[in-house]
């Protein structure tokens, strides 16, 4: 956690920590208090842990990813590029083929 030194850092930052390696808590080398105390210090934090190896909570990381994406996006902006993915991937109509 060295790459972050202080508040003015992440000052405005939505962020988020995936500690990785969930399936072996046994060895890990930040413990969660160290986590904790440092997500409590800065505030903007979330923290989410993972297991790459068993798949574990991955669906969820991208998932809060993609609402502090969304979260910043202003509302019409976010309301056009809807209409645009709405084009992109409506399955509703049906193909016609060969009339």
């Amino acid at each position: 956690m060295d790459f972050i030194k202080n508040e003015k850092d992440v000052n405005g930052k939505n962020l988020i920590i995936l500690a990785n390696k969930k399936d072996l808590e046994e060895i890990r080398e930040v413990s969660d208090e160290d986590i904790n105390e440092f997500i409590k210090k800065l505030g903007y934090f979330q923290k989410i842990e993972i297991s790459v190896k068993n798949k574990d909570e991955i669906a969820q990381a991208f998932d809060e990813m993609i609402k502090l994406l969304l979260a910043n996006i202003p509302k019409e902006e976010l309301e056009k590029i809807k209409k645009e993915m709405k084009l992109i991937f409506n399955t509703n109509k049906k193909k016609r083929c060969c009339k």
